[in-house]
């Protein structure tokens, strides 16, 4: 809103001289460049809200993007970075001060409260270790880590390991085989659709972290412990990479490790997915289509949504 009162501002000073838009007066310069800052200091929360609502946004995300909103407001009141107007005004300062105590409070809530948040970003191989490395805990998550893997580690069937001749080891191999695994079609890439002022601010938040991750002096020597260390040793992706295709691909050689960050990289961070989906629900069912039965319901909405993960290209009503 206040964006586009900014680029109607000559028409809004010139209407204000009219009293046609309950304005009693034209707004002065102080307004108008506390309007200017405002924007600006709130910029970066749109962008980040557009990130964590696309469809395949992540779990891992959460977490650097807070981060980069700190580091935001920091520079901002440190003056790293400028602002409309030159200095900044005092109101806007104190808008400034109360988001940059509320995002660090709200951090470390999340990480006490969800510890599946870093986790997830431990899981990101374009992330893995940097977060920590920042708040000086890298050791501490990295064997959390390797407690989750170890725990999935023992519902695992290893076919080495397996008996051909006992029926029951091969239902737990039909079971481990019947899990979903996370398609490379879901990638978490910015697509045409989404907006590249997302897109533009999650590759900025990745490259304002700190740089590679350093190995702690002393980790576990057993096998889930190397297997971890393996991983966090492998270079970064690049931001713009696919995590679910990467331990699509590596799920032959760290299976366990692989289950664990499948899982955490697909949860979503919001609820705005769910949301899409209720809506296609509702332009399905209509006053002209409200008999559907409840099973067919559900399948037109798969269908619907996921056809076009699933390698089927977008029906075209082009007549021409």
């Amino acid at each position: 809103m206040l964006e586009r009162i900014l680029e109607q501002q000559k028409a809004i000073h010139a209407m204000s001289h009219e009293h046609v838009i309950g304005v009693t007066r034209p707004l002065s310069r102080e307004e108008w460049k506390i309007i200017a800052q405002v924007v600006t200091v709130l910029s970066p929360f749109r962008a980040a809200t557009e990130n964590l609502s696309q469809e395949n946004a992540s779990l891992a995300q959460v977490i650097p993007l807070f981060t980069h909103l700190v580091n935001k407001m920091d520079a901002i009141l440190n003056h790293r970075e400028n602002l409309p107007g030159g200095y900044i005004v005092p109101d806007v300062a104190t808008l400034v001060r109360r988001l940059h105590g509320q995002l660090n409070r709200r951090i470390t809530e999340l990480t006490d409260a969800c510890p599946e948040l870093m986790l997830a970003t431990m899981c990101d191989p374009r992330i893995k270790g940097k977060m920590t490395l920042q708040a000086n805990s890298l050791t501490s998550w990295i064997e959390k880590l390797i407690n989750r893997v170890c725990d999935r580690q023992r519902h695992l069937v290893v076919p080495s390991e397996r008996d051909d001749d006992d029926d029951d080891d091969d239902d737990d191999e039909e079971e481990e085989e019947d899990e979903p695994a996370m398609s490379s079609s879901s990638p978490i890439t910015n697509t045409a659709g989404h907006s590249s002022r997302a897109a533009d601010f999650w590759t900025e938040t990745l490259q304002t972290l700190v740089g590679h991750t350093r190995q702690p002096s002393r980790i576990p020597r057993d096998k889930v412990a190397e297997t971890v260390k393996s991983y966090l040793s492998e270079p970064h992706l690049a931001p713009t990479a696919d995590s679910l295709k990467y331990w699509d691909e590596r799920r032959a050689i760290w299976p366990a490790l692989s289950m664990v960050a499948q899982e955490l990289l697909s949860c979503p961070p919001t609820s705005v997915q769910s949301e899409r989906v209720f809506s296609v629900t509702g332009n399905i069912l209509c006053p002209q289509r409200s008999q559907l039965a409840p099973q067919l319901m559900e399948q037109m909405t798969f269908l619907k949504v996921n056809m076009t993960k699933l390698g089927y290209p977008a029906l075209s009503f082009d007549t021409n």
